[in-house]
């Protein structure tokens, strides 16, 4: 092959590799604000803060 199909052989391949990775870019479906955790959910809080389980009068006296 000669030195300037190789040279267009290289250019063709790196724009080909250009226009394929912002297609991938364009259809990335992933959206962070789906996936963001919001904070400790009810499992966390039932293992670690009993007393919110419990009546309001109930966890008064232990935090006094």
């Amino acid at each position: 092959m000669s030195g300037f199909a190789s040279k267009t052989a290289e250019t063709v391949s790196d724009f080909a590799s250009v226009v394929h990775n912002l297609l991938m870019d364009v259809r990335d479906c992933y959206r962070p604000e789906l996936h963001y955790m919001r904070g400790p959910g009810p499992k966390w809080r039932a293992k670690h803060q009993p007393w919110l389980g419990s009546a309001p009068s109930d966890w008064r006296g232990r935090m006094h």
